[in-house]
């Protein structure tokens, strides 16, 4: 499912770049939540169909990660 995310710290702001750069997503200021902005960007994922078109492919690739095992991987590189 395409999202709206509303980045309120650093952390939100980057993984919503990163959707946003997918195309499965918009990404807004806490300020930017609400009125004219946030009817514009549920107006846009609603009418444009390729955001729910490259939410449900990711989601497809990304069902087949093994997560706990990637973390692991991750770690245990950083702790070489």
């Amino acid at each position: 499912v395409p999202v709206i995310g509303i980045s309120a710290n650093l952390d939100q702001m980057l993984n919503m770049q990163a959707v946003e750069k997918l195309g499965a997503g918009i990404c807004l200021r806490p300020a930017d939540a609400r009125g004219a902005k946030m009817s514009t960007a549920m107006r846009k994922l609603l009418d444009t169909p390729s955001y729910a078109e490259t939410a449900r492919r990711t989601a497809t690739i990304i069902s087949g990660y093994d997560f706990k095992q990637r973390f692991s991987n991750v770690v245990g590189e950083i702790l070489r």
